[in-house]
């Protein structure tokens, strides 16, 4: 859910075979001619480029890490399928590292409908959104419906269409840290300001992950976490 930035093709040796075929391979999907495997060397290059930019966090409910909590997967923000955008199967632009729970609400959310897309130029997580770290949910800006009503629809439609739907963070399971957190913040006053003034949600979970395993470290194993 932070911003993507996204590097050129050409700036990344690994990819080279995607940027010289890319266009051709997305007609030759088209034409049921070619399909999207998701194995080989080709797709792991271009995961693991993916994960790079995404700092190890899915691209949209930002849990981390993944191919521990949930699979690793590439999600195809126009879907490919062959009546939606199959030309772009294998666009660059169109993949995002993601785990499997965002994936497969986004597969169910149909018809597709464009929402906010983390690697556009003008994409800000702070300009739609914020976290209630009293409530432990991710919400849409009071003043967004009126003062930039497009935009607000598209962050609706992005709520819903990974599965975060009425703010509740299903995907990215940050509760039990943050429960952690509610009760060993006051002993770090330091820590509790920085995240505060220092808002990003990717931070949030972050430091609530850290800090609770911090907490778990310094206890003893037979110390309930509950």
């Amino acid at each position: 859910m932070e911003k993507f930035d996204r590097p050129k093709l050409e700036e990344l040796p690994a990819l080279k075979q995607l940027e010289d075929n890319w266009q051709q391979w997305g007609e030759e999907c088209k034409a049921g001619e070619r399909s999207w495997r998701s194995s080989g060397k080709l797709y792991k290059a271009i995961r693991k480029e993916l994960e790079d930019i995404a700092k190890d966090h899915c691209s949209f409910c930002d849990d981390k890490p993944l191919g521990v909590k949930s699979t690793q997967t590439i999600e195809h923000y126009f879907p490919k399928g062959k009546d939606d955008f199959p030309c772009l199967t294998f666009a660059w632009e169109n993949l995002f590292y993601c785990c499997n729970k965002c994936q497969l609400n986004a597969n169910s959310d149909k018809p597709f409908k464009y929402t906010l897309k983390p690697d556009n130029e003008a994409y800000f997580f702070q300009n739609c959104f914020y976290y209630d770290q009293e409530f432990g949910e991710l919400k849409i800006l009071e003043n967004l419906a009126s003062k930039n009503p497009e935009k607000f629809e598209k962050a609706t439609a992005f709520l819903k269409r990974y599965g975060l739907k009425d703010g509740k963070l299903k995907q990215v399971r940050i509760n039990k840290f943050m429960e952690v957190f509610r009760e060993l913040k006051d002993d770090d006053d330091t820590f509790d300001k920085r995240i505060r003034d220092d808002f990003a949600f990717r931070y949030v979970y972050d430091a609530a992950k850290a800090y609770f395993d911090n907490w778990k470290k310094s206890n003893s194993k037979n110390t309930p976490l509950n």
